[in-house]
């Protein structure tokens, strides 16, 4: 069998913190807990700034089109044996995980 890579949003980096030792019990080979963003973060340059007022969240007027992962800015990648794929997606989906 192969490997499955998998994707999941958390709201904190606690929550994917604490199933990271779940996922290593079911032998996933990689795990990793990351912060992401839409813009870079090297102290907001010029061209940042101009990124972050341009987007529709800026303003406070929108809803940042009702995309399904806002307010997630914690990225969990796994890399894990197909073969237990659906356990490490039932671990990431109890802990409040989006996949």
């Amino acid at each position: 069998m192969g490997e499955a890579s998998i994707l999941a949003w958390f709201h904190s980096p606690e929550q994917a913190e604490g199933i990271k030792r779940k996922l290593e019990a079911l032998r996933a080979s990689a795990v990793s807990v990351d912060r992401i963003s839409r813009f870079p973060e090297d102290g907001y340059n010029i061209e940042a700034g101009i990124l972050a007022s341009a987007d529709v969240t800026s303003s406070g007027m929108s809803d940042g089109g009702g995309e399904p992962v806002d307010g997630r800015d914690i990225l969990l990648t796994v890399v894990i044996d197909e073969a237990r794929r659906d356990q490490a997606l039932e671990v990431i989906r109890q802990a409040g995980g989006l996949v």
